[in-house]
Parts: C-alpha cells; sequence; structure tokens
C-alpha cells in the first residue's frame, strides 16, 4: 500500500497503523506554531483519537491544553496521551468537540476545534460476498453498515478464502490499497488453488485521516490478515468454491511476455512473465524438435510461467505459445540456450 500522509500540519507523521492507534512521528523544522488539529482518527476500539500540532521538535512553540467539549455543557480539560501533542478520550458521547491551545514561540495563543464525534465506532449489520463462488469467476465484498466515527470515515474491502467451512487456514484473496492490485470494488478471480474452499468478506472502518506506511506483496496471500476488532468486521463464510467450465473472467487486460531466450535451468526452463488485474488461467504450450508439451497454471497478478523437466528440450529453439483465459495472447520463437551475460568493463578513469 503506498499512501502518503493526509495532513496539513507543520509536521510529519509518516506511518500510522491500519486501525489508527499508533503513528511513528518524524520531526522537523516547524513552519507555523499555530493551533491545528491534524488528525481526527479512532482506534481499534472505535473510539476517538487525536493528534494536534506542534510535535515537541526543539521548538518553543507547545500545546498548552486540550479540552473536551460534550452538547450543551461547559468544556472541560483532558489530559493529554503518551505526548502532549494526542489525547485519547475515551468513550464520549456522539456531539462532542475538542479543542487544543497552542502557544507559540512569540507567546501567541491559538485554539483549534474538532468537527463533531458521532459516538462509538460499531458495525450494525456484517458484511457479504456478492457473485458465483466458482473457479474463474469474480467474487465481490459487500459493505457492513456503520454508527459514529468522524464525518468523511470510509470503508476498505479484504476477500478471503478459508480451506474449511469452521475458518481454517484462511488467506487473502484481495485487499482494497494494497499492493498488489485488486479488481474493481474490491473483487478478485477465483483461482483453481481455491476449489472447495469457503470465502468471506472482510470490511474495515477508517477515518478519513487516516495515514498508512507502505508496504508491497508479491501475491494477495501474502498478505497478512487484519485481526478482528470494533473496526474491522467479517461475514460469515460462504461456500463452497466449485468448478466451473470456460476462460477465466477478467477485471483488466492481462499482460503477456515471451522472452526470446529461455530463463533458467535447462529442466526448468522459464519462457514467458504474465501479468494481471486478479488471477489469470495460463496455458504454456512449447514444442521442441522432438515434441509438444504443455502446462497450465493460474498466475496471481504476476508470474514467471515455465516447465518442469525429466528430460531436457531438444533442439536449438522451441515454439512457444501463452493462452491467457482461454484466449491466445502470444506466440514466439524462442531460443533454448542461455543469453551470454557480457562481462563488466571497468569505468574509465574520472
Amino acid at each position: 500500500m503506498n499512501g502518503g500522509v493526509r495532513s496539513r500540519s507543520s509536521w510529519r507523521i509518516v506511518g500510522l497503523l491500519l486501525a489508527g492507534c499508533a503513528a511513528l512521528v518524524f520531526c522537523g523544522p516547524a513552519t507555523a506554531q499555530r493551533a491545528e488539529i491534524s488528525q481526527q482518527i479512532f482506534t481499534r476500539n472505535g473510539l476517538p483519537y487525536l493528534l494536534g500540532n506542534p510535535v515537541p521538535d526543539g521548538s518553543k512553540g507547545e500545546v498548552v491544553a486540550w479540552r473536551e467539549c460534550r452538547p450543551g455543557l461547559p468544556c472541560r480539560p483532558v489530559p493529554p496521551g503518551k505526548e502532549e501533542f494526542l489525547i485519547e478520550p475515551g468513550d464520549v458521547p456522539a456531539g462532542t468537540s475538542f479543542e487544543m491551545d497552542v502557544r507559540s514561540d512569540a507567546g501567541v495563543l491559538t485554539t483549534a476545534r474538532s468537527t463533531p464525534w458521532r459516538g462509538r465506532v460499531a458495525a450494525t449489520v456484517s458484511p457479504g460476498v456478492a457473485g458465483a463462488l466458482r473457479v474463474g469467476r469474480i467474487v465481490l465484498p459487500r459493505a457492513a453498515t456503520w454508527t459514529g466515527g468522524w464525518p468523511g470515515d470510509y470503508d476498505r474491502f479484504n476477500l478471503e478464502a478459508c480451506r474449511t467451512a469452521a475458518g481454517g487456514s484462511c488467506e487473502t484473496l484481495a485487499a482494497q490499497g494494497e499492493d498488489p492490485l485488486v479488481c474493481p470494488g474490491g473483487g478478485a478471480v477465483l483461482g483453481h488453488r481455491y476449489l472447495g474452499w469457503w470465502v468471506r468478506a472482510m470490511d474495515g472502518r477508517l477515518a478519513r485521516d487516516t495515514a498508512f506506511a507502505g508496504v508491497g506483496h508479491n501475491r494477495p496471500r501474502d498478505i497478512p490478515l487484519p485481526p478482528p476488532s470494533a473496526t474491522v468486521v467479517r461475514s460469515e463464510l460462504v461456500g463452497p468454491v466449485r468448478a466451473s467450465r470456460g476462460g477465466f473472467a477478467e477485471c483488466g487486460k492481462p499482460r503477456v511476455q515471451i522472452f526470446k531466450n529461455r530463463i533458467g535451468e535447462a529442466r526448468r526452463p522459464t519462457f514467458a512473465a504474465v501479468g494481471c488485474a486478479s488471477t489469470c488461467d495460463v496455458v504454456l504450450v512449447v514444442r521442441d524438435a522432438r515434441r509438444t508439451i504443455r502446462r497450465r497454471v493460474d498466475v496471481e497478478t504476476n508470474g514467471l510461467v515455465g516447465l518442469r523437466l525429466r528430460r531436457r528440450l531438444s533442439g536449438a529453439s522451441a515454439r512457444v505459445r501463452v493462452i491467457v483465459n482461454g484466449h491466445q495472447r502470444a506466440r514466439r520463437v524462442v531460443l533454448l540456450k542461455l543469453a551470454r551475460v557480457p562481462r563488466q568493463t571497468r569505468p574509465p578513469a574520472p
């Protein structure tokens, strides 16, 4: 997930956990020492969590006080959290706003006020799964219904697959906002791997000001499952996934590159790279001087396609075809001899 910090304050938060309950803060020179509540987020328990400026970075600007202002009552002081620039006020009623006072190095006192809190974050209706539970079909998450939080809160969906109806051996099928990409709407194409598995949707509630540390993954199933909490809820498992006939559905045009020379060991040659938005059904056809070999494999988002052989391929070259989702995508004559890698030359002296 490659996201920047959404903040207009004079300091920058470069990482915040998914639930918004912790942040890594790097302090830089303050460009303005006036009160600003830069992040209105919530904890994994669905309770408010606010951050303001300035960060204690050596400047003379300081947070003087925090207050909570409940509906119909005078504002009252709130003690800061672990640092003076944040508060965790606990379970306060809907309609409560928060104020922060900051004194600049010039002695000027300014006050910032939050938008009204709408109450503890909770799901009132669980998420669900839409689509045919068959290999090669697209499944989509359905959103939960939420109460509480801040104005502008939103959902981020995952799809998960489990080997058993009891929820054993589960892994991620698709995760919105993560790398690799998913089908529109947070969907996923069900590969052959998931024949007989069970599927569920996850809905994670996030505040508009939530910030993230970027983490990349090679495949969706490498993405860890978020632990359940008040702001992370799951649907019931549905399934099992059944077999189907015909080519795979597509949520984006696959990309195929057949290499000029084979790559890898002679008994495990690789011929092509395939990329797709979710999962592709790939058939590799290789014709050497004596025989034709076919291999079928699912490619998750991006992958190399090759063979596993008992006997080496015969001849100087082979005719290679790559068929993706039942449609021929590319063909090429591939040299079976590995390409020579030129020796590195010493750079000229300066």
